[in-house]
């Protein structure tokens, strides 16, 4: 049995196609579990923004503080921006990675430690969806 509970609704696995090759899976949420986890991320958003260096060329959370702020700006203005960095520092080395199967790998304890202040109600809604 496992420590987590069912989730309200099954969270839908969607496979897309990536830029060049192959396909990555997505996890969709949907209706009142939607909600939650978009309430819960909004309100750590603009922290976690502010805290990401200037090297960090991934897509960008768009709003400020409202559930809006869950939203990620397309994938296609951090590439140009990310390439325009790169125009004006040449020869400066480049680490490119894919995150994709490190989600899966972190636990609720580094979670905490990680988020810090606010992080019970994220917490609560992983919960369920774990």
């Amino acid at each position: 049995m496992s420590r987590h509970p069912e989730p309200r609704r099954p969270a839908r696995i969607v496979p897309t196609a990536r830029p060049g090759d192959g396909h990555r899976l997505l996890v969709t949420l949907d209706g009142s579990d939607a909600r939650s986890y978009d309430r819960a991320v909004a309100m750590l958003t603009p922290r976690l923004e502010r805290s990401l260096g200037p090297g960090v060329f991934a897509n960008r959370a768009v709003g400020r503080g409202t559930i809006a702020t869950t939203r990620l700006e397309p994938w296609r203005a951090a590439w140009e921006r990310w390439r325009r960095a790169l125009r004006e520092i040449p020869d400066t080395p480049v680490l490119r990675l894919d995150v994709a199967s490190f989600y899966g790998s972190v636990g609720e304890r580094t979670l905490r430690r990680a988020i810090g202040a606010g992080a019970d109600d994220v917490l609560a809604v992983l919960r369920v969806l774990w």
